[in-house]
């Protein structure tokens, strides 16, 4: 039998994303993390973000690698604004 969970039921590590990145992607350098985001998102900046936000959010205060990966996330956000410019 389903039925429709209430917030108190749905927990933070029921969801799984859609689409998996590669294993360890978040341990390497930012440069790296950017490049093989915007291959999976085919150039889509916004969802590459997406994808780290989701994973930092995840990750929460586990987050291993947490400067090269909102380095990588500056760099998306930068290219992102100079798209729209």
């Amino acid at each position: 039998m389903s039925r429709w969970l209430t917030a108190k039921e749905k927990q933070l590590s029921d969801v799984e994303p859609k689409h998996s990145t590669p294993k360890d992607l978040f341990t390497k350098p930012a440069s790296t993390i950017v490049r093989v985001l915007l291959q999976q998102t085919k150039g889509n900046v916004g969802k590459a973000i997406q994808k780290i936000t989701f994973y930092i959010n995840r990750a929460g205060k586990n987050l291993a690698n947490k400067a090269e990966v909102n380095k990588a996330k500056d760099i998306l956000k930068k290219r992102l604004k100079n798209k729209k410019d």
